[in-house]
């Protein structure tokens, strides 16, 4: 059947076509996929979402190609498509060519399944219908072609400036917030581990993006302001820069270019849909980014960023990670990255994309002012100038990770191994070495669009004591990880996977509430995603989540202490060292309307023997106690 235009990705079309005569080789090579052709009759609403999809993955396989007819001007962030010199309709039924990968969700593209209200699938390969039209044609002539049968996007490209605002408004209530009282066993203590807070907060957000080739400029700028009755610390209502970054491409083509930007950025090793236990921070940094065809390469010098606020908004009676004020005292703190990644789209019906990345860091903290506690060296060394604390703790990370992107499921492995030395006052306390491992996966299943069920987990190696109870090894340390867990743990308690690296040195706090060491967790995951009720599919708006996760934690540090023996009371804390630290339930509803997002996060964590011991008398109470949280949230964007 007659259809009015075809769509083609990119990465499906491998080399061109020689001069001269051709054959059938010369076919075979442009086209190797056995891929059929499916015509679907599709509206124009939607079509133009395809459009614009295609759009964004410009100089990817996922980029799409078009007949003849098809015009499309980019006008900032405004797009307009053209068919046959016409505007594209949105009530308008447009018959499209497509392949049978591309109607299977191929490189992402599930609207045609989604939205189609006919579909034909043809017996007919596209590669033999290439065949039959140059058997038609006989010669070409690149002077007698006005468009190829599959011609690249006619593009007008025009400066870009986009400026937006957000707000969002959060309330929560907590009990039993501070897990540290939860182990207490005298009668007083057990009285007051309620620990009840309320909190509410708004943030203001602003963003301004700019872009004329070859430059962009992209900057995110926030406020916070509080309310509610919690006496934990807060942040004082300021202005804080979240991204302020300018990129420069110095090369451009089709299959290789060069990026240099400079100032400040969020990274990650691992793809943004799933957690990074290794590296997940807002950097101050210069980037260098080169690819070569499948190969990209990413390289770092990070000079500030270890002095940058932490991402996350509010923790309950956490440290917020506050920036120490630039050039007061001898910071000296850096951080060198660099990261190869290969990307090998995959033209299967069930599989889109596998990468393979390898990775390695190094960081140093040096000689910092002895004015600002909290800023470095906090274990202070004899030696160093006067007025300063001698630090010179020294951290180096490699690893590497895979994921694989199909059309039911999406699975990611990160591995990672840390070594390095903290140097402590060597007249009371050892160096304590740096030498750990840490694994993490994730695996998500989709047997529909919008449902779906996820496992994973992580494990870091924590430290280990000597039998007179000092730490001699962190084991696996971080360079500022995402933290682990579902919300309650996540946002809310602070629990890291590793010893992490932080404005401080080396931070190592197997006790305290934060849990920056050691620990072990999986989960297990299902709901649904953006399901729009009234089309039964994933939409972005008119839609709704809901999800549930079940968590489980465990302490991995070691304890040599022979507890057997008459020992300092104030080793009793490494007794919970290695020991199962409890089960978190959430359940979290998500509404999306029209520039608005809203909904409720609830969690329960039950704890377990790292946060309880037996009483000493019966007469005293055990400190076994649950603890719970709500949060209503809701944002907005315009």
């Amino acid at each position: 059947s007659k259809a009015d235009l075809s769509i083609i990705n990119s990465g499906s079309i491998r080399t061109s076509l020689p001069k001269g005569e051709l054959t059938l080789q010369n076919i075979y090579e442009l086209y190797p996929f056995d891929n059929y052709i499916y015509i679907v009759e599709i509206e124009g609403i939607y079509l133009k979402d395809i459009v614009k999809k295609g759009i964004k993955n410009v100089g990817k396989g996922a980029f799409l190609q078009y007949s003849q007819g098809i015009e499309i001007i980019v006008d900032g962030d405004n797009v307009k498509i053209f068919h046959l010199g016409t505007p594209i309709d949105d009530n308008t039924t447009y018959t499209v060519a497509i392949s049978d990968f591309l109607y299977n969700g191929g490189d992402g593209y599930t609207e045609f399944a989604k939205f189609s209200k006919k579909l034909n699938k043809t017996q007919t390969l596209i590669r033999d219908s290439i065949v039959e039209y140059l058997k038609d044609t006989k010669v070409i002539k690149k002077e007698n072609i006005k468009k190829p049968m599959i011609s690249s996007i006619p593009i007008i490209s025009q400066p870009k400036s986009i400026l937006n605002f957000g707000m969002e408004l959060n309330w929560i209530t907590l009990d039993n917030a501070d897990l540290r009282k939860l182990n207490q066993t005298n009668y007083s203590s057990v009285q007051y581990t309620d620990d009840e807070a309320s909190l509410g907060y708004f943030k203001f957000k602003g963003t301004y993006k700019y872009e004329i080739e070859p430059i962009l400029f992209d900057a995110e700028i926030y406020s916070i302001f509080y309310l509610g009755n919690d006496n934990a610390e807060k942040l004082p209502s300021s202005l804080f820069f979240n991204k302020l970054w300018l990129d420069y491409s110095f090369l451009k083509l089709e299959n290789i270019f060069l990026n240099v930007g400079l100032g400040r950025n969020s990274f990650q090793f691992s793809p943004p849909i799933f957690n990074d236990y290794i590296l997940n921070d807002i950097l101050d940094m210069i980037k260098i980014d080169f690819k070569w065809n499948f190969i990209k390469s990413i390289f770092i010098f990070d000079f500030f960023s270890v002095n940058s606020p932490n991402t996350s908004i509010y923790s309950y009676s956490l440290p917020r990670q506050n920036p120490i004020p630039y050039f007061k005292g001898d910071v000296n703190t850096y951080r060198l990255i660099a990261q190869i990644k290969m990307d090998f789209p995959l033209e299967l019906w069930w599989a889109n994309l596998f990468t393979i990345s390898g990775f390695t860091g190094f960081t140093r903290i040096g000689a910092v002012s002895g004015n600002y506690p909290d800023s470095g060296g906090n274990e202070i060394s004899l030696q160093g100038a006067a007025g300063n604390s001698a630090d010179n703790d020294f951290l180096v990370v490699a690893g590497g990770d895979i994921s694989l992107e199909t059309k039911f499921l999406k699975f990611y492995f990160q591995s990672g191994w840390s070594y390095g030395n903290d140097r402590k006052n060597t007249n009371y306390y050892p160096d304590v070495e740096i030498n750990g491992f840490l694994v993490a996966s994730h695996l998500v299943f989709y047997p529909l669009d919008f449902i779906f069920t996820s496992i994973g987990g992580v494990y870091s190696s924590g430290g280990v004591t000597d039998t007179n109870g000092n730490f001699v090894n962190y084991g696996f340390v971080s360079m500022k990880a995402e933290r682990v867990g579902g919300w309650y743990f996540k946002d809310i308690y602070g629990i890291f996977p590793s010893a992490i690296v932080n404005y401080g040195g080396i931070e190592f706090q197997p006790f305290e509430r934060s849990r920056r060491s050691g620990i072990a967790a999986c989960y297990i995951s299902a709901g649904v995603e953006k399901f729009n009720p009234l089309f039964l599919a994933k939409t972005s708006n008119n839609s709704f989540s809901l999800r549930s996760e079940n968590w489980f934690y465990w302490d991995t540090s070691i304890s040599k202490v022979n507890f057997n023996k008459l020992y300092p009371s104030y080793l009793e804390n490494q007794k919970k060292l290695g020991s199962f630290m409890g089960i978190e339930n959430d359940l979290i509803l998500s509404f999306y309307l029209p520039y608005v997002e809203l909904g409720i996060k609830g969690a329960i964590f039950w704890s377990y023997d790292f946060y309880w011991e037996k009483p000493k008398s019966q007469t005293t109470p055990a400190g076994k106690e649950i603890a719970w949280g709500l949060q209503f949230y809701l944002k907005s964007s315009f």
